[in-house]
């Protein structure tokens, strides 16, 4: 835990590549895992760090930070930086980390995220609608099934396919009662 704090203390004075090395080691070299940190009051060292990570001028250590926040998706500080996630798909120009950034909003199900792929699913890049689409499948809110719908219709033909699917798998869970995890508070 020291070393990440130290490595958010140290990025003023430091090079970004001695930045961006410290921040991958402080990711993935926790002595205690995120998980632990799920306590009333997290370590703002942690988030702050994560933050960084989202931030950060290096695509590898983007993509590090959302593929940890995928893992630790159930604790509290991971679910605190969905904004951060939304703002980073607004700036983030590697096709590959966005489709990443949409990823982690679904693995993080909270309403916040929910939101987001609501409004992702009408983006212009094909890609993000996909994954979106996915998302939104795989939380199974009963909210999505409109938006799914219009989906049907996209120009892209593996987005109406895919919209076929997730349709029938949200409104096959809204019939049989299942919550989805966004409304189970999971």
């Amino acid at each position: 835990m020291e070393l990440l704090v130290g490595a958010k203390r140290g990025h003023e004075g430091r090079t970004a590549i001695g930045f961006q090395i410290g921040l991958m080691v402080a990711l993935f070299s926790f002595t205690t895992p995120i998980s632990a940190q799920n306590s009333p009051a997290p370590n703002p060292g942690v988030a702050e760090a994560l933050r960084r990570g989202l931030t950060c001028p290096d695509a590898q250590i983007r993509s590090a930070t959302l593929s940890l926040l995928r893992k630790e998706k159930q604790t509290k500080i991971a679910k605190s930086l969905v904004p951060e996630i939304v703002r980073l798909l607004g700036r983030e120009s590697h096709p590959l980390l966005r489709r990443e950034a949409v990823q982690t909003l679904t693995a993080l199900e909270t309403p916040e995220s929910l939101g987001a792929l609501h409004s992702l699913i009408s983006n212009p890049d094909s890609a993000i609608r996909l994954e979106a689409v996915k998302g939104l499948g795989t939380l199974g809110d009963h909210t999505s099934l409109p938006l799914l719908a219009k989906r049907l219709f996209d120009i892209d033909p593996s987005i109406r396919r895919e919209a076929g699917t997730q349709l029938a798998k949200v409104s096959d869970r809204t019939r049989r009662g299942v919550p989805s995890p966004v409304r189970s508070g999971r």
